[in-house]
């Protein structure tokens, strides 16, 4: 502040509280900084999460066909016990799955227009979980078909495996009778499959032919057996 009848005058004052007496001389002791409080959103967090979860599942149902024909249900919708095995054992009880993935984003990066890393981020994150989402489903497989006596084990002929395989499976049919399956192999089982059903004989195709035949008369049976509920 500038005096009107002189030069500035001095205007600085000490907190008597930052003073600390002395014999010789006063010393001023700094004050505490302010306590800080973090002002960001909870909101972003969230919906930054959502994003990030919702793009790594795209990635895993675009990389993988197999896993974007799966249904997708929440956990609190499915019944405990999914599995009813024959014979007198309890019912099986399918335990859900613990998956953890490691990645980061460079957020600064990302404020800046670079996407690079997140992008890299959401791909490994989307293989990572995608791995142990279909190494964890045939694992569970396995023990549901083994505790249900549907295994069939594909030794030397795999077209007599095949047959062996439909006999005991359940198969559903379309409205024009053709078989909804699909098939899950290795890339080198399946060259073999491939190869094998190439070189099928007569025979084995008519005896595959028979049992779909039967099977689709049982489905369709099954299902005209049905009736809708009567009321009153």
């Amino acid at each position: 502040m500038l005096n009107a009848d002189g030069p500035a005058a001095d205007t600085t004052t000490t907190d008597p509280a930052c003073e600390v007496a002395d014999s010789d001389q006063t010393h001023v002791q700094p004050p505490e900084p302010p306590h800080l409080i973090s002002a960001r959103q909870r909101e972003y967090e969230a919906a930054g999460a959502a994003w990030f979860d919702d793009a790594v599942h795209h990635v895993m149902r675009a990389t993988d066909r197999l896993y974007a024909s799966m249904s997708q249900d929440r956990a609190q919708m499915l019944a405990e016990e999914l599995v009813q095995p024959t014979g007198d054992d309890e019912p099986m009880i399918v335990q859900p799955i613990r998956m953890e993935v490691a990645g980061a984003v460079n957020v600064t990066a990302v404020i800046k227009g670079d996407l690079t890393d997140l992008h890299e981020t959401v791909a490994r994150t989307a293989e990572q979980m995608l791995e142990q989402t279909m190494r964890s489903m045939f694992a569970q497989l396995e023990a549901v078909t083994e505790r249900v006596g549907n295994v069939v084990q594909a030794e030397g002929d795999l077209i007599e495996s095949f047959i062996r395989l439909l006999q005991t499976m359940e198969i559903a049919f379309d409205e024009n009778g053709d078989p909804q399956w699909q098939m899950v192999a290795s890339p080198q089982m399946a060259d073999e499959y491939r190869r094998q059903f190439d070189a099928m004989t007569p025979d084995q195709a008519r005896r595959i032919d028979e049992v779909l035949r039967v099977r689709r008369e049982q489905y369709y049976a099954t299902r005209r057996r049905r009736r809708l509920p009567r009321h009153g």
